[in-house]
This record gives C-alpha cells, structure tokens and sequence, in this order.
C-alpha cells in the first residue's frame, strides 16, 4: 500500500494515491518513473507530458523506489531503468543509484541538461567502481528549444 505522503524538498510533488496492482510471477526489467512527470523541460512530444509543473504523476518516495527494486529482484528482474521525467531531480538520486547498483545493472534515462561537472565525476566514479553497468541514455532531440521540439 502506498502511503500519503509529499516527499520534503520536492517542488511540485503530488501526494500518491492507492491504485490498482498488478502480481507478476516474473519480470525482466524494473521500470521506475522515479520523479513522475517532473522535468526540467517541456517537450511538446514527451508521451508523459512531463514539464516543470506537471504533477500528474507523483515524485516517488526513496522508500517507494527502493520497494520497487527489491520487489523487482524477488522477481528475478535482470536491470532496472529510472526514468520520469527528469530522474536527476530526484533530491535522492545519488542515494538511489546506489541502492540499485548493489542489486542488479541500471540505466538512467535523462535530458542530461543538469548533469554539470560534479555530477559528471560522480557518475564517472559509479562507472569504475560498480559491481554492475550503469548507463546514461540520453533522450533529447535537437541542441535547441526550436531542434527538440521539432520532432
């Protein structure tokens, strides 16, 4: 059960509400959409519509993603994605890198827009020092506004 709670910290967290679950016997891969529809931007083509005030899904708790992984691991899942919207939002992400990365692989899907110099090396240090592959997949369309948004 998903408790009602907004995470601290989070600029247009929504509060999560209990839905429908699915029981899997198996699973490949762990899809987290760990910041919701949060994102740094706003693609006209984003299948979320993710943007800077979107709370249509909410930004996901660190125990909430963490539950996920390890339901994902019971399941035998073999990787795990973290996407979202924007994933280096999460106010936890470093954190949750880890925890994945002592689990199984992980690739974060990213506009890369705020991965800066600190966060380059810091990324550069999960690559070295991983027991499993970590990858960054970046999703954006064009070197501008008017590029991306043309797709």
């Amino acid at each position: 059960m998903i408790q009602s709670k907004v995470p601290e910290g989070i600029p247009g967290a929504a509060v999560p509400v209990e839905g429908p679950q699915v029981r899997f016997r198996s699973l490949d891969t762990v899809w987290i959409q760990i910041t919701g529809t949060l994102c740094n931007i706003a693609c006209r083509h984003c299948f979320v519509s993710a943007g800077p005030k979107s709370d249509s899904l909410p930004v996901m708790t660190r125990a909430q993603v963490e539950s996920a992984l390890e339901e994902g691991v019971a399941l035998g899942a073999r990787d795990a994605y973290f996407t979202g919207g924007e994933p280096f939002l999460h106010p936890e992400i470093r954190g949750l890198v880890e925890f994945a990365l002592q689990r199984m692989p992980l690739t974060v899907l990213t506009n890369a827009l705020l991965i800066d110099e600190a966060l380059a090396r810091w990324i550069g240090d999960r690559f070295a020092s991983s027991r499993y592959s970590f990858d960054i997949r970046v999703s954006l369309d064009g070197t501008t506004a008017e590029q991306n948004d043309r797709v």
